[in-house]
């Protein structure tokens, strides 16, 4: 799965729906990268211009939606520590 059909999936997640692990876990790793790269947009749009500005809000309304999706999912995986976003395809290619 790759992440840009990850996020879709996940944006159309329903009450109810259950996740398996795998997916819970790179919806974790997703929504890491998904903050940092809000966090190098903020520093952007702090500096840049308009289109920085939107490029920056855009992008936080997208996390936002994802992390209002999987916070029940995540609640458990505070005890995993945190390998980054390429966790999940370092593991398959070993």
């Amino acid at each position: 799965v790759n992440s840009k059909d990850l996020k879709e999936s996940l944006l159309k997640i329903k009450p109810g729906q259950t996740l398996n692990a795998e997916t819970i876990l790179a919806a974790r790793e997703l929504l890491l990268a998904a903050m940092n790269k809000m966090d190098e947009l903020a520093i952007a749009a702090k500096a840049g211009g308009t289109d920085d500005l939107m490029a920056f809000r855009q992008h936080m309304a997208l996390t936002s939606e994802l992390q209002k999706n999987l916070s029940i999912f995540l609640l458990d995986q505070n005890n995993i520590p945190e390998n980054g976003p390429n966790c999940i395809i370092d593991k398959i290619l070993d």
